[in-house]
């Protein structure tokens, strides 16, 4: 270990205090001491070394002086500065996309096959009267077992209780078909006008002409025997009847 100064002073003062010569007896032997404060040498000695060794003690303490031998003021410790951590994003919620409806797509009605005219059944639910001319309305009901077409518009046809055609109306040259699901109802109206012709016999109704087949629907009544009136003797009657609708 290296000595440290107040050491190496220690050892110098020693080394100067044995190689000295201690000087010789005064003229006079005095054996009391001096009057006043004096003091013997060997009292100085020691008093020299006490003071050594004190500068040597102060001389390894740690410098607080600052410039031109000015004491420095203890440091205050630094303020801590507080880092705000910024929070990680917050994730934003992901959209979830409504899911889309599925849809059953409704057959062409080019696709399914046409209705068997035996399993077709119409009605007369009601005749009324308007400005010289009856109103027929019939309900037509499949009474198939599956799904058919048919076209929307039908030949109508004024019958009587024997089965002839009272009035007759045009063919149907429709392209329209209609999709018929098993027990489906649909209706429609048959406008009928100018009937001028012998009096019917009972009871009159409405047939149709469809996919080469005829179809008499169910009369009102067993008994009705009602038809339009003579709007225009010599003048054909017209009959004419609404697209089937749901």
């Amino acid at each position: 270990m290296e000595p440290t100064r107040s050491d190496q002073i220690l050892d110098e003062w020693s080394s100067v205090a044995r190689s000295a010569t201690p000087p010789g007896p005064p003229p006079h032997a005095v054996t009391t001491g001096v009057a006043g404060a004096g003091i013997s040498l060997a009292g100085a000695a020691v008093l020299v070394v006490a003071l050594v060794a004190a500068f040597a003690v102060l001389g390894n303490r740690p410098s607080q002086s600052g410039p031109a031998g000015l004491p420095t003021a203890s440091p205050s410790p630094s303020p801590s500065v507080a880092v705000a951590i910024p929070a990680p994003p917050t994730p934003e919620p992901t959209a979830t996309a409504a899911p889309t409806p599925t849809l059953t797509p409704t057959p062409s009605p080019s696709l399914i096959a046409d209705c068997n005219p035996a399993d077709l059944a119409t009605q007369i639910t009601l005749w009324e009267g308007a400005a010289g001319s009856r109103i027929g309305h019939v309900q037509l009901t499949n009474n198939g077992s599956g799904t058919c077409s048919t076209a929307d518009t039908w030949q109508p046809v004024l019958v009587d209780g024997q089965g002839r055609a009272l009035i007759e109306g045009r063919p149907s040259t429709t392209a329209t078909r209609i999709i018929l699901p098993a027990g489906q109802v649909v209706t429609t109206l048959v406008l009928v006008s100018n009937y001028c012709g012998p009096v019917p016999a009972a009871p009159v109704s409405l047939s149709f002409v469809v996919d080469g087949a005829t179809l008499t629907a169910a009369p009102e009544s067993a008994t009705d025997t009602t038809v339009p009136p003579c709007n225009g003797p010599g003048q054909p009657g017209s009959i004419e009847m609404q697209p089937w609708r749901s």
